[in-house]
């Protein structure tokens, strides 16, 4: 079943996101290094190097994108939620590239 875009990306709040199952994380090598404060730690499946934000929750087990890929294969009823803060931080990064390329 094809989902709509709007039905992809929920924004949730911090205490429900501690209630996922999974972080998913940027491998370390793949980091655009969009932030100097980024946190970094080992994807809980695969054990390689991941960056994630220091407002993660902390109760999600955090996996890489690579190992995020076949879970989110493997469940149809997949959800991928965010924090207001983290949807923040995205809206801010495409507006400074939207900029830059302007210019």
């Amino acid at each position: 079943m094809k989902r709509e875009n709007s039905e992809l990306i929920t924004i949730t709040d911090h205490q429900e996101a501690e209630k996922a199952d999974y972080y998913v994380c940027l491998r370390a090598a793949d980091d655009p290094h969009e932030f100097p404060d980024n946190m970094t730690g080992f994807c809980a499946q695969c054990g390689v190097p991941i960056i994630y934000r220091p407002h993660a929750p902390i109760t999600p087990k955090k996996i890489c994108t690579t190992c995020a890929g076949p879970k989110m294969a493997a469940d149809p009823d997949w959800r991928i939620f965010v924090t207001p803060t983290v949807a923040q931080e995205v809206a801010d990064v495409l507006a400074r590239e939207r900029r830059r390329k302007a210019n």
